[in-house]
């Protein structure tokens, strides 16, 4: 009997899903000057710019080789003014985005699969394929599945998808990509998500701002550094993190900026 009860309770714990981090995001008010604002809103059209070529890459892989978004897949030579820092942070805020598409994609095809009248075994075929990203996969291996007592659980073995299961899951996707879930422009976006190598903010003592950014511009070398005023809601727990941030910047219009801090956490996009 106790035997039975480990088992079970081991078994429980291997399907118990981990909780998604909390993320705490702040909007922070920035008392630059306009100088100053005027040199991160120039980073801007140079960031779609590279983030459209960088989606452009990351869809293709996706599409044509079946492989899955990556943010440390190397984006390739092209003309930018951005440092190799800036362009790993726009695949960092790209990839972020085509996951968050992906997601959503796949919630519909799971409805659509769901609802239709093919045989029980394609569909869990589908639902499988569906989970493990194969939309656009050559090949790929699913359970071998039986059914004890009536209810369809996997062997432990696996066998080769059928081909055209793998066709049927690409057309799912393609209706999906055109008429429910379309690929976002990521590149018309308006922000920009900094991670700490470009964009760096640092607590300070003795000062009449709390926190102070500093951010890489397109001219190397020169970095500005500018004052984030904290608001009350956010300065009891920033004052106790001891972990970075990673900053948000929406750029509204050429004369003014918006500023969001964010604890090391998961990026918003």
């Amino acid at each position: 009997m106790t035997k039975t009860i480990e088992n079970t309770t081991t078994s429980i714990k291997k399907k118990r899903k981990k909780k998604p981090p909390v993320v705490r995001a702040y909007r922070l008010q920035h008392k630059a000057n306009a100088g100053k604002v005027a040199r991160v809103a120039a980073v801007l059209p140079e960031y779609q710019k590279a983030a459209k070529i960088i989606q452009a890459n990351q869809m293709q892989a996706f599409v044509q080789d079946g492989a899955g978004f990556w943010s440390r897949r190397d984006p390739g030579e092209f003309e930018t003014k951005l440092s190799e820092r800036y362009k790993r942070s726009v695949q960092n805020q790209v990839v972020a985005g085509l996951d968050s598409w992906l997601e959503l994609s796949k919630q519909e095809i799971r409805q659509i699969i769901a609802h239709s009248e093919l045989p029980d075994e394609t569909k869990a075929d589908l639902w499988w394929l569906n989970a493990c990203n194969a939309h656009y996969a050559k090949e790929a291996t699913v359970p071998v599945w039986i059914y004890p007592d009536d209810v369809r659980t996997g062997s432990g073995e696996r066998r080769s998808a059928p081909p055209e299961t793998l066709s049927l899951l690409r057309a799912i996707m393609k209706h999906v990509r055109r008429h429910r879930v379309h690929v976002p422009q990521l590149w018309r976006s308006r922000t920009m998500a900094l991670d700490g190598t470009v964009a760096q903010v640092t607590p300070t003592q003795g000062s009449m701002y709390e926190l102070w950014v500093r951010v890489s511009t397109l001219d190397a070398g020169h970095p500005i550094w500018i004052p984030l005023k904290k608001t009350s809601s956010s300065m009891m727990h920033l004052a106790s993190c001891r972990t970075s941030y990673r900053l948000r910047c929406l750029v509204m219009e050429r004369s003014r900026s918006h500023w969001s801090s964010d604890p090391t956490g998961p990026r918003l996009f």
